[in-house]
């Protein structure tokens, strides 16, 4: 401890201005990555806004792949309904 602090009483004028070196910038190729997948996620938002249809997020499907009030089968039905599984699952027995 005491060696370090006769070291930092021997620079001590260098540190008037603060912890100044040689500095650059390190990690712009990762910058220029994150900045293109942020890009191409807007893209892949703008293109799937455009050419799909967000309604279809927001409806429930059933195991038949028929959106419930959306596909003409099930028009008139607009709740989904799941049946119980007959093999059981993990959250029966909870």
């Amino acid at each position: 401890m005491k060696e370090f602090d006769e070291e930092l009483e021997k620079d001590r004028d260098s540190f008037k201005n603060g912890p100044i070196a040689n500095r650059s910038c390190t990690d712009w190729c990762c910058c220029i990555i994150f900045l293109c997948a942020i890009v191409a996620y807007f893209g892949a938002c703008a293109y799937g806004w455009k050419n799909g249809d967000p309604a279809k997020l927001l409806i429930g499907w059933d195991s038949d792949g028929r959106g419930c009030g959306f596909t003409e089968e099930v028009k008139d039905y607009p709740y989904l309904y799941w049946p119980k599984n007959p093999a059981g699952s993990l959250f029966d027995a909870i």
